[in-house]
């Protein structure tokens, strides 16, 4: 086997390719993309639009009547959400003692479904709007024992409200995001 031969051949390659190079001469290297360019929207900018944009939404469903007006019918909208959610809350906590009360028995209430106006709109169930009305629960609803929560069954797709203890309920990291920033802003000294 003659070693020099293919060694003399990748020597010869490397010398034909090298020189291909040289002629080619620098390429212009493009600068950077710059902000004024607008070519892209630099993180600190995402971050700022996305948090001023959860403090608008939030400010809709802390005051409606504020943001929309005296006779908008979304704030009036808004407004019977809150209501309703109320509502849900006492009812759910009305079961919830009748529970209580006889446990001891054997009698009880199992996995309850409870039917409400919130789960035929949109905004809540397939919009990513039931976080701020659960954070204005939160916040605003200060005597609670329970969180509500939206979830959707696997299975059939149909939507239901349950109200859990607070610290089993299961926040996605979007919603644990948008809830840090509303407590941050508009309830700063309010405990995690």
């Amino acid at each position: 086997m003659d070693t020099k031969g293919t060694l003399g051949q990748a020597v010869s390659n490397f010398e034909s390719k090298f020189k291909k190079f040289l002629a080619a001469g620098e390429k212009e290297i493009k600068p950077p993309l710059s902000k004024s360019s607008g070519d892209y929207i630099s993180i600190p900018d995402k971050e700022n639009k996305f948090r001023q944009s959860v403090i608008d939404e939030y400010k809709k469903f802390l005051t409606p009547y504020q943001v929309f007006g005296k006779n908008s019918a979304i704030a009036d909208q808004l407004e019977k959400d809150k209501d309703n959610l109320v509502s849900l809350y006492n009812f759910y906590l009305s079961l919830h003692e009748i529970n209580n009360q006889y446990s001891e028995k054997g009698i009880y209430i199992k996995n309850p479904v409870i039917e409400s106006p919130l789960l035929k709109r949109e905004r809540y169930t397939n919009g990513g709007q039931f976080i701020y009305l659960q954070c204005w629960f939160i916040y605003e609803h200060k005597n609670h024992i329970f969180i509500p929560q939206l979830e959707q069954n696997e299975k059939t797709g149909k939507w239901s409200i349950s109200f859990t203890d607070e610290n089993l309920l299961h926040i996605t990291g979007n919603d644990m995001e948008i809830r840090y920033i509303i407590q941050e802003c508009f309830y700063p000294d309010t405990e995690e």
